[in-house]
């Protein structure tokens, strides 16, 4: 671990902290497919102008088999998650869809076990703890469309952690960025004529038309999307999926501090103590258990 790969960490966490806050003030206005919209397409324009000659170069080697394992690693990662994100937030709250989402590490290890045909004790008492959080918070609210969506969003996370580990690329990381977020913008935009009606979509020019649509939109495209992914993939490629995860521990009580000073989300008991018990999960399955594997 380099000292710069722990800073990137908690830029990291920093980044996702704010996000769900950020996100919300947007999509109470234009609606969660319209934000997502928009924020892919600054992304998509963000990372072409900044990375354009590694792009350019990676032009001469990418070939069909190449895109579709870049393509793959890119659907759970950079499209199923955020926009899951941004339609739970829609039908929940910032606080629920927080504690809910970064139950990913509990799930990345229900997949590994899986993949390895073998049971890890300390993986199996963090399930425990994991499950046990979920079941208070969500006996706690009303369970709704929100806290499905952002379920799903945590397992498509952790499918995502695990295949960007296990599919190999020979793209240049920054231009394998961008063919991953212009990956997602291509499904985003085809997406988008199904919700031409209804709360999940209002006019795509008004994320650039309200000032304050705009200004969250700029800082999810550039901040939430590109940068945050360079930290992602980077963290990945030069530690591993697991040190990348670690910002899992931080990101959420940052979320949740962010949104009970501003949004007035104020937990209830329960939620805070199954929120520790999720915190608690994480902690076993992204520091104690690979200390253990390591020592070994």
């Amino acid at each position: 671990m380099t000292k710069s790969s722990l800073w990137l960490t908690m830029l990291m966490a920093l980044i996702w902290g704010t996000s769900f806050p950020v996100s919300k003030i947007a999509i109470n206005v234009i609606g969660p497919y319209a934000f997502r919209m928009a924020g892919s397409l600054v992304s998509c324009g963000i990372v072409f102008l900044i990375f354009n000659k590694s792009i350019r170069e990676s032009l001469k080697t990418l070939n069909f088999d190449e895109f579709l394992r870049i393509a793959i690693i890119a659907v759970p990662n950079v499209f199923l998650v955020p926009t899951l994100n941004s339609i739970a937030l829609h039908f929940t709250s910032v606080t629920n869809a927080t504690i809910l989402v970064y139950t990913m590490p509990c799930f990345t290890s229900i997949i590994l076990m899986g993949l390895a045909r073998k049971l890890n004790l300390l993986s199996l008492f963090s399930l425990l703890l994991c499950f046990s959080g979920i079941f208070l918070i969500l006996k706690e609210v009303h369970v709704g469309l929100g806290e499905i969506v952002i379920l799903c969003s945590a397992i498509f996370w952790a499918i995502g952690a695990v295949v960007s580990q296990k599919i190999v690329t020979v793209t240049p990381f920054k231009a394998r960025l961008f063919w991953q977020i212009l990956v997602s913008t291509i499904l985003v935009s085809i997406t988008y004529p199904f919700f031409q009606s209804g709360p999940l979509l209002q006019p795509l020019v008004t994320a650039f038309t309200n000032t304050e649509c705009l200004l969250c939109v700029l800082y999810l495209g550039i901040v939430g999307n590109a940068l945050v992914y360079f930290i992602w993939f980077y963290l990945i490629q030069n530690e591993s999926a697991e040190f990348a995860s670690y910002a899992t521990l931080l990101s959420p009580v940052i979320t949740v501090i962010i949104a009970s000073t501003f949004l007035n989300e104020q937990p209830t008991s329960k939620q805070v103590i199954g929120f520790s018990l999720i915190l608690m999960s994480a902690l076993l399955v992204n520091v104690i258990r690979p200390f253990f594997a390591k020592g070994k």
